[in-house]
């Protein structure tokens, strides 16, 4: 595994996603209740803090949109993982969220764009 390398699918069976053209970014997502006291003050407790991950690629050949279609109508719990440095990785166990993508006619068939690939940390 190389730095930058993003592996998604069933635990011990993840396949490497294209790297070209992709966009990643994290974001955290925070499960809380809120409430006002009698008082009126805002009081919040934190239940969790999971992880959003989106990826954006600018174009993505049949196969590789295929790959994705597949894992989505898996509708499993999958394996994501990171490989931040070539020795450093972050885990984790996501949920694939449905995804948009967009055929681009004019540039060559096959071609797609647009595709967002959102998972979401169980």
């Amino acid at each position: 595994m190389l730095a930058g390398d993003i592996y998604l699918g069933v635990a011990a069976s993840e396949v490497l996603l294209p790297a070209t053209g992709r966009t990643f970014t994290e974001k955290f997502e925070e499960l809380s209740r809120e409430q006002r006291t009698a008082n009126g003050r805002l009081v919040r407790d934190v239940i969790a803090i999971k992880k959003i991950v989106r990826m954006s690629y600018e174009l993505v050949d049949g196969d590789d949109l295929d790959t994705f279609k597949m894992l989505y109508e898996l509708q499993a719990e999958l394996s994501f993982i990171h490989q931040r440095t070539n020795s450093t990785q972050d885990t984790y166990t996501v949920l694939l969220r449905p995804f948009d993508y967009t055929r681009l006619v004019l540039l060559a068939p096959g071609l797609w764009t647009g595709a967002v690939l959102e998972l979401a940390e169980v």
